[in-house]
């Protein structure tokens, strides 16, 4: 398609997907933001077990 009509038809394409590619990008880092943090809170070493006192 091309002449006036496809430029009015191409611009708001054009801007539509861009918008989406945007929101899908900022989803995507929102998604992996959250599994570092998960990732994180998972690998935290334990405390350590008290020592144990011999029986006397």
């Amino acid at each position: 398609m091309g002449g006036t009509t496809g430029r009015m038809l191409s611009e708001p394409a054009r801007s539509a997907f861009v918008s989406g590619m945007g929101l899908g990008l900022s989803v995507g880092a929102a998604v992996a933001a959250g599994g570092a943090v998960l990732a994180f809170a998972a690998s935290r070493p334990s405390p350590p077990a008290p020592p144990e006192r011999p029986e006397s």
